[in-house]
């Protein structure tokens, strides 16, 4: 797996005069999803890549504050925000956007928006231009910001930037969280959630498609998933056994399996490894993440399926690991305090993440 090691490195000064664009420029990268932000020259990690100042700065993350900070434009910046992040043509979409299937994903809320903006006496919007400029910042914004530079930064589960906005001087900023090279695609984390990070492409991927409505097309999506690694039927060998990557070509196939200890290859996998891992994914996701209001389950309960796990899938599985993780923030003594178990849970989880 390509491990993503982020460098230790000083803040860089913010400097409200410098807007610097030139470290970046746009270029049309199929692979994912159509343009993208690609660096004009090499770069260290901690080295600012590119300036820019955004286009628009909502106050606050909310939809209603959003759709508030687009009414305020001028009619000629709202039209540019609109022809920049919701033209027809790819050229001008950004790398999320190409993808995305329009009209879902708003349902009461930017009804909602509009039922309050006409009691504050806008008139000028309807329900379908609320919705555009909703998902324009839920595809595009950082922090809020929208930037036309930063918006064709794509996403990365191996990022190679950090995207900060400073909203008293309206910059965006990305600085390099790993050496770049010139060419190369600039990547950052779109979520929320770091936990996706460790998980299989394929949760990833299904969440990435279900809540921003891409198909990641990263180098690390591309290349075999060591966080799937499964026992070799054929050599014996653990860990060894993992998918080699989703195709840019085909990015909805699944991809073959292969053990990278004896060259063994199949166009699924072991079957029952492979119907274990359906069953047992689902499984560990629901403790990882219990939903509120349901009980959680017992600590017995979550000792046998770590075992289950571990038994069905291997110990190099990512759901082993997150297994480990349940059992060290759940089964711990009265009062929450660490007990010899719990360490030794968590300490199971660290080793398999480093």
């Amino acid at each position: 797996v390509e491990m993503v090691h982020i460098e230790s490195v000083d803040p860089v000064e913010m400097d409200p005069d410098i807007f610097d664009t030139s470290g970046a420029s746009v270029g049309d990268l199929p692979e994912l999803g159509g343009a993208a932000a690609i660096a004009s020259r090499a770069f260290q990690a901690g080295q600012r890549v590119f300036c820019e100042k955004a286009l628009i700065i909502a106050p606050s993350p909310t939809n209603l504050s959003r759709v508030r900070a687009y009414c305020a434009l001028s009619p000629e910046d709202r039209q540019m925000m609109l022809e920049h992040f919701w033209g027809e043509a790819p050229e001008v979409r950004c790398a999320a956007t190409a993808a995305c299937r329009p009209g879902e994903g708003f349902g009461d809320s930017a009804a909602e928006v509009l039922t309050l903006l006409r009691d504050e006496g806008e008139q000028s919007l309807e329900l379908t231009d609320v919705e555009a400029v909703i998902r324009i910042f839920n595809l595009n914004a950082y922090d809020s910001a929208l930037g036309l530079l930063a918006c064709k930064v794509s996403h990365s589960c191996s990022p190679n930037v950090s995207i900060r906005v400073d909203p008293e001087t309206r910059a965006i900023e990305a600085i390099a969280c790993r050496n770049i090279e010139a060419g190369e695609s600039l990547g950052t984390w779109y979520f929320q959630d770091t936990g996706l990070w460790w998980m299989g492409s394929d949760v990833r991927r299904a969440l990435f498609e279900t809540d921003r409505g891409f198909l990641c097309g990263c180098s690390r999506c591309r290349s075999s998933d060591a966080c799937r690694s499964l026992p070799c039927e054929a050599c014996g060998a653990k860990g060894k056994v993992m998918p080699t990557g989703y195709a840019a070509s085909a990015p909805t196939a699944s991809p073959a399996w292969k053990c990278f200890g004896c060259g063994r290859e199949s166009a699924t996998g072991d079957a029952v490894r492979r119907a274990a891992e359906a069953e047992i994914v689902p499984r560990v996701l629901l403790e990882l993440r219990p939903p509120r209001g349901v009980p959680k389950a017992p600590p017995e309960e979550l000792v046998a399926l770590a075992a289950d796990v571990r038994t069905r899938l291997g110990d190099h599985h990512w759901a082993a690991a997150a297994a480990a993780l349940v059992l060290h923030c759940r089964c711990r003594p009265v009062g929450g305090q660490l007990d010899p178990f719990s360490v030794a849970c968590g300490t199971r989880f660290l080793g398999w993440l480093l």
